[in-house]
């Protein structure tokens, strides 16, 4: 795999310092009804670099903005859809602060659950790469096993990959010049995804600047799964980094 089509992962030394990350993006001071089955999908595959690691700090702002009453971390490997490496989700509704502390509710989530989801990734990370399954990366699977863990519940996924690699379907090597080569690859992507009827989905690390992918690359990957998860019944969205 050449360099710049090298997918992202987090490395369990990088733990500590993202922690920091995540405590200093907590958003605005509303916290919504937090009733949202919400799934974090980071890229655990080979290649190391910084970029999941600043990815990462949007997650605390997500999980409070987007309602989110629990979070479950699923791994993108290269069997994603099958990884022996798996977490449970975290519970963000145990908490002490009362229900009216808003306040409160943030500063526990950043403080206390949002570090015991940082251990999880770096303990997936050891895992997959113990296990061998960090060569290439799966992001449909990793989709569908989110799909399965939800038991048919909508899921609001936070996702950070450049998303160019899918098993059969590498969207470096496959051309996306024109509309209609994009809507051919967008139509065998969907083949791929599970039902997402009322998900939403949010990706970070695939805008130019998060990894070698030209600005044309990647405004050709974003509108092929754009157009992929809108068909499933999705909402997407797209966040830098």
């Amino acid at each position: 795999m050449s360099e710049f089509t090298r997918p992202m992962r987090i490395l369990a030394g990088t733990a500590a310092g993202i922690a920091v990350f995540f405590a200093a993006a907590c958003g605005s001071e509303e916290v919504p009804p937090r009733t949202e089955y919400c799934a974090f999908v980071p890229d655990l595959s080979i290649s190391a670099s910084s970029v999941t690691a600043r990815a990462s700090q949007l997650l605390s702002s997500f999980v409070l903005d987007q309602g989110c009453a629990s979070v479950q971390v699923v791994p993108i490997t290269s069997n994603s859809s099958g990884e022996a490496c798996a977490v449970p989700a975290i519970d963000l509704l145990d908490l002490t602060a009362a229900p009216d502390n808003r306040a409160g509710i943030r500063a526990e989530i950043a403080d206390e659950k949002i570090p015991l989801v940082v251990q999880q990734v770096a303990a997936l990370n050891q895992c997959v790469m113990a296990n061998g399954t960090n060569s290439a990366t799966d992001v449909t699977g990793a989709l569908r096993q989110a799909a399965k863990l939800a038991n048919g519940d909508p899921v609001t996924v936070l996702v950070v990959s450049d998303l160019v690699h899918n098993v059969g379907l590498d969207m470096v090597t496959t051309a996306l010049e024109t509309d209609a080569l994009r809507s051919d690859v967008a139509t065998a992507l969907q083949a791929q995804l599970p039902d997402m009827s009322g998900w939403s989905v949010t990706a970070a690390g695939v805008a130019a600047g998060t990894s070698a992918l030209t600005p044309v690359q990647s405004d050709s990957v974003q509108a092929v799964w754009e157009a992929a998860v809108r068909e499933k019944g999705a909402s997407w969205h797209r966040t830098s980094v």
